[in-house]
């Protein structure tokens, strides 16, 4: 277990591609407004947001999304939209490889986001089933909310 977690791990941190001295691009947003986020913040809300999609890929719910989903998402009122080096991946272990440029998550001002989404060119996909505890340390980490919730147990991390 502690093995796959730091193969994870490396896989969230370690750009694989050619374009590795680019830098992750960031945005927040939160009741319609920007939120600036300071550098230590900034990192970790990055790295929430990827153990969020390895939790997903975990559960292996990888869907097809469209354009306008995507253009619908990313108006809301609470989102996280992060631009990542061309042909970013993730990958889990004997489950499937997502290659993508930008990840974004509505944030519902009630419940839960139905999906994360994730833009690779002009392909856009979805995916569901993340682990509840790494979507609320998201977003305490954002400022999207003030409180971790003691009732949400950990599932995958």
């Amino acid at each position: 277990m502690k093995l796959a977690f730091a193969v994870l791990l490396l896989f969230a941190i370690v750009p694989i591609d050619a374009n590795a001295n680019e830098s992750a691009r960031l945005e927040v947003k939160v009741a319609g407004q920007p939120v600036s986020l300071d550098s230590s913040k900034d990192l970790a809300v990055k790295f929430w947001l990827q153990q969020l999609v390895l939790s997903a890929l975990y559960s292996n719910v990888v869907q097809e999304s469209t354009v306008s989903e995507w253009a619908t998402a990313l108006q809301g009122d609470a989102t996280i939209h992060c631009r990542y080096p061309v042909n970013s991946l993730l990958a889990i272990p004997e489950r499937r490889t997502l290659t993508f440029d930008e990840v974004l998550l509505p944030v519902p001002v009630r419940g839960w986001p139905a999906y994360v989404y994730l833009k690779h060119g002009s392909t856009y996909t979805r995916v569901a089933k993340y682990d509840p505890w790494v979507l609320a340390k998201l977003k305490v980490e954002s400022g999207i909310s003030t409180t971790l919730e003691p009732t949400i147990s950990r599932r995958l991390f």
